[in-house]
């Protein structure tokens, strides 16, 4: 295990997972929504050229949405928090709470906070839909890939992560 992408809903974990396997393993971590945005939640023009040097390393644990499809592509070892939507639901409003007293989520950017706007609903509807609309995609691309040899771990439940992360004592 030398490249680690780490997948799921927006809420589910992946940067708390991240950190931990970071720090089990000694695999650096990159978090994609760090190098991403800028502050204000601004698109980074030149993200694909960052992202490509992000990924050229032998060794990583990533999580995030942008550039996903490579990390993937390059993982070893993918592991999909695949959690009932009300996780996603409560991650992300403990996220927010967190925001509001002044503790942004450590994995984001710099100038970028959560904020009980439009945008934070988008984001609660887009966990909604995520079993229909996006979950079957990643199943089939994780079954792809498990063919291709890499390690694939699906995640149902916090007692799955412990039972990953106990495999790096």
């Amino acid at each position: 295990m030398r490249r680690v992408a780490i997948v799921g809903t927006p809420g589910s974990g992946k940067s708390t997972l991240g950190r931990e396997l970071g720090a089990r393993t000694g695999l650096p971590v990159i978090h994609l929504d760090q190098h991403y945005f800028l502050p204000g939640w601004k698109d980074r023009p030149e993200w694909d050229e960052i992202a490509d040097e992000l990924l050229a390393g032998d060794a990583w644990v990533i999580d995030g949405a942008f550039a996903m499809e490579k990390a993937v592509a390059r993982a070893d070892t993918i592991v999909f928090l695949d959690f009932a939507t009300w996780r996603g639901w409560a991650g992300s409003i403990k996220r927010l709470g967190r925001s509001y007293l002044g503790r942004p989520a450590p994995d984001f950017a710099p100038g970028c906070e959560d904020r009980l706007d439009r945008d934070f609903f988008r984001l609660l509807r887009t966990i909604w839909r995520y079993p229909r609309q996006q979950r079957p995609e990643v199943m089939a691309e994780l079954d792809r890939l498990r063919g291709k040899g890499a390690r694939v771990v699906v995640a149902r439940n916090r007692r799955d992560v412990r039972e990953l992360l106990d495999e790096h004592r």
